[in-house]
């Protein structure tokens, strides 16, 4: 027998040229270090007027995806609103969430 070992199979065309330490490593963020932000398809001044003219039905909130405070406004004027304290409290609800609320249902910015 021989002490020769035969030869070494190819590598597979899915292989890189990169050692397997860069493969895994953490990629450098954009920017000088800022992490870039993702902007919504969503407007956040149609958010803002949806909130004021339709506000107490929710029309704002399932603008943006949010289907769970959409859902509670919306039941909750169509089933207590006409006590006018339930209807209030919505409406400041909706003042607070067109102050507040910059980003949409996947965490993404609203454009402005």
């Amino acid at each position: 027998m021989s002490d020769v070992l035969p030869p070494a199979p190819p590598a597979p065309s899915w292989a890189h040229a990169q050692p397997h330490a860069q493969m895994y490593s953490v990629p450098q963020q954009p920017y000088g270090g800022y992490a870039a932000v993702m902007m919504s398809s969503k407007s956040r001044v149609a958010y803002i007027l949806l909130g004021l003219f339709l506000g107490g039905l929710g029309i704002h909130n399932f603008y943006v995806g949010r289907v769970g405070p959409a859902v509670a406004q919306l039941l909750l004027i169509v089933f207590l609103g006409w006590t006018g304290v339930v209807a209030l409290a919505v409406m400041i609800w909706i003042i607070i969430e067109v102050c507040t609320v910059t980003t949409d249902s996947q965490g993404r910015r609203l454009r402005a």
